[in-house]
This record gives C-alpha cells, structure tokens and sequence, in this order.
C-alpha cells in the first residue's frame, strides 16, 4: 500500500484515498471553474490546490480580471453557500477594526448633549464564524493590518479568541485574498511582511494576450462565456470533507532527490529576488517549506503517477513570487515580469 493510501481515507467509507480519486476530484472543479471563467487556467490551478491542500492563496491583477468570480465559483463548487457563514467575507475597508473581524464587544465614545464624552458598547457579530469553512479577503492591499493580524491568528489556531471568551472552528479550510494593483503612494495599507509571507500561493490574472488578433479572440470566449451564465452555472462537485482527505493525500505525495534539490537551490534564488527587487524579507524557511507544498499538492492533483514534473517546480516557483508580489504595493508593469522571473530562477 503506498504512503497516500495509508494517511488518506475516503470520506465516509474509510477506504484508502487513490490518486485516481484525487485526479478525479480536480478535473471535476476545473470543469466547473471553466463554466464559470474563460481561462486563466494556472489560477484555477491554484485555487483548487489551496482549498485541496488547505493553504491561503491570493489572485491578483487588473480590474475585471476574474479574481472575485474565480473566488466565488471554487466555494459554490465545492458545495459552499458563498452569502451565507459558511464564507467570511473580509471586505477592503479603512474602518474595519480586529473586533469587527472575530466578533466582541465594540466601545464608542461619543458626546453627549451637555458636551461631556459617554461611553457606548455595542455587541458586534464577528465576520468569522463558528460555521466558516473558507474565508474571502477582498482588496487585501486595502484592509487594515490589524484586522489582518486577528484573522491571522484564526487561521493559525482555529479559533476566535474574543473579550467573550473562546470558540473554536473546526471547519475552517483556507482564505483566499484578491485585489488589484497599487502603487506605493497611493496604496492604502502596506501589508506588513510577516501577514504576506502567509499567503502561500499566488496567482497574477488579466494578463493581455500579446498580439491584437488574440486579444480580440480572448475577449470574444469571455463574453461567450458570461452569457451563457457564467458562475450561475456552476455544480458542487465535492465538500470539505473530502478535500480534508484529499489534503492529506497532498501532504504524502513524494519529491524524489533530484526535485528536492532543486526546490532548495530555487528557495535562495525566490528569497534573494523579493528582498532586492521588492523589499520583502523573510528567511529561506517559509519559502522552502511554501515552495516544497505547492509542488506536491500540484502534482498530486494533476499527475495520476504523483510524480513531481518541471511544470509542478514551475508553478509552484511562480505561486510563491506572485503571492509575495500581489500583496505588495507595485505598479501594474510588474505584473508583466512574473514569468520571466520564474524562469530566471528555475533555470538556476
């Protein structure tokens, strides 16, 4: 019995996880995203990888590229209500405040009519919930960081931690953050580094084909595919149950020597690059341990063999740069290098 059939089980039978299934399980959500957005193939990749491997992931890139639609179809396919608390939707705005984010009890100091200052409490519904499964940041680059720090920590724990007391959620798979290109000095937040560097995968979206005569294709096959109703036409294909198990699957998928060496190489070459190209530092650590995750759950996922291919080290080197550069403030040319990085770096 191989490793995966040994730490996976089926969900509800207790039967070994075999790559089958899981192949299976992502061709069946890649179907169902192509439904609801015309290509970006690469982000639907890694949106299905990081609810599979239960890993934050972020998309982003220019305005009307499909970040928040991708976001809303993976959780409707695999069988969220997306306006219900089964998704917490963390909204980009300057006032959101950490008790608005886990719930609690809100003071307000306003002036009374004889101009003396009183004291208000009020009982705030957190935006987490002991329901949520998955968690949506939109405009990340436009939330407040301390908002940011108190999801962090849910994320981290599984629980909220308020002035009420404890609650656990123990359904809570991963966050998916979106948002759009900001310069420095326009942008509203600088995230801080230890909040991106948690992002582990990342992918750059509305990209524009090269050439004119591919543009206008493009453009033709996204309109094509919104009429015919786009993500209303989405299925729930699977649950987290089964992603649970599927993850754990991911997590026994083997990188032969020659892989894991190149992962390592890769790791000083990503670091490097985001210190002294985009100010972002953080040990070797975090990148070799996000970079060595994408490259299993990737190749679980796509390869029947659970062989980990150039293409798995490729991608997953590419979510690791544009994770890191998304949620920095940058200008919209940058999102143009991402690929030429990559292949700088992979090629070390």
């Amino acid at each position: 019995m191989s490793l995966h059939a040994i730490e996976s089980t089926r969900q509800g039978e207790g039967l070994p996880m075999t790559p089958g299934e899981v192949v299976n399980t992502y061709q069946e959500l890649k179907s169902q995203l192509d439904t609801a957005l015309y290509g970006e193939d690469y982000a639907k990749d890694i949106a299905i990888a990081a609810v599979a491997s239960q890993n934050p992931a972020g998309f982003f890139g220019l305005a009307g590229g499909g970040k928040s639609t991708l976001t809303r179809s993976i959780a409707k396919a695999i069988g969220l209500d997306y306006y219900s608390d089964d998704v917490a939707f963390v909204p980009g705005q300057h006032d959101l405040t950490a008790t608005r984010v886990v719930g609690g009890t809100l003071k307000r100091t306003k002036k009374a009519g004889n101009g003396e200052a009183v004291e208000e409490f009020e009982e705030v519904k957190g935006i987490f919930q002991p329901a949520t499964v998955l968690a949506h940041f939109e405009e990340i680059t436009g939330t407040n960081p301390y908002a940011l720090r108190a999801s962090m920590s849910v994320f981290e724990s599984r629980q909220l931690e308020t002035n009420a007391g404890v609650t656990d959620i123990p359904n809570l798979l991963t966050a998916l953050a979106s948002g759009n290109p900001s310069r420095r000095e326009d942008g509203t937040f600088l995230l801080p580094d230890p909040v991106a560097s948690r992002i582990a995968m990342g992918a750059i979206m509305g990209i524009k084909p090269p050439t004119l005569e591919e543009r206008i294709a493009h453009n033709k096959k996204v309109k094509e595919t919104k009429q015919r109703g786009g993500e209303k036409n989405v299925q729930p294909v699977t649950n987290p149950e089964r992603l649970r198990a599927i993850g754990r699957y991911l997590a026994g998928v083997a990188v032969d020597s020659a892989a894991a060496d190149k992962l390592d190489l890769i790791t000083v070459g990503v670091a490097d690059m985001l210190k002294e190209e985009f100010r972002v530092s953080e040990t070797d650590n975090r990148i070799n341990l996000q970079l060595d995750i994408n490259a299993r759950a990737l190749a679980g996922l796509r390869n029947a063999d659970y062989a980990v291919r150039e293409e798995d080290i490729f991608d997953a080197t590419r979510s690791v740069i544009a994770a890191r550069m998304g949620t920095k403030p940058h200008k919209e040319e940058d999102l143009d290098r991402v690929e030429d990085l990559v292949k700088t770096i992979t090629r070390l």
